[in-house]
């Protein structure tokens, strides 16, 4: 197991540098860790905010991006926003209709299927948001991820 906000300096940091080198984006993120998680799942959650944060300086035009996760000992919800110039789509979109229309970052919409979680996209001219809800605690997370997952 492994306590998310005892690695939470090094995790912000190393996102936001990253964020601020590579596209020039401001960046914050902010950990509310309430209970300890296995370190799989970490690098789970690390890997989905380093993909919205890329996606985010990538593709939106944005000055500012924030990530806030709060881990609860039922489930680790995940909220990341910008305020760029939003998907070429608006409205609000699940998981489900993303996936059916196969719209916004699909490496998202995989990984978070895949751990069986929900996202919810809210996009508009200022901006996007998302919000992630993975489930917790998870009795499958004894084993390996799937080999897709790994290398992602």
């Amino acid at each position: 197991m492994k306590r998310l906000a005892s690695g939470s300096a090094t995790f912000r940091q190393e996102l936001c540098r990253r964020a601020k080198w590579q596209w020039r984006l401001s960046c914050e993120v902010v950990i509310d860790a309430q209970a300890s998680i296995p370190r799989t799942l970490g690098d789970h959650i690390y890997r989905i905010v380093q993909e919205g944060l890329n996606n985010t300086g990538r593709h939106a035009h944005a000055q500012h991006a924030r990530a806030e996760l709060a881990v609860r000992p039922d489930q680790v919800n995940i909220e990341l926003s910008d305020d760029g110039i939003g998907f070429p789509f608006h409205g609000q979109y699940d998981l489900a209709r993303l996936t059916a229309h196969d719209l916004g970052p699909r490496s998202l919409r995989e990984r978070i299927a895949a751990l069986r979680g929900s996202l919810v996209l809210t996009t508009g001219l200022s901006g996007s948001r998302l919000e992630i809800s993975l489930p917790w605690p998870r009795r499958t997370w004894s084993g390996p991820p799937p080999a897709y997952l790994a290398s992602a």
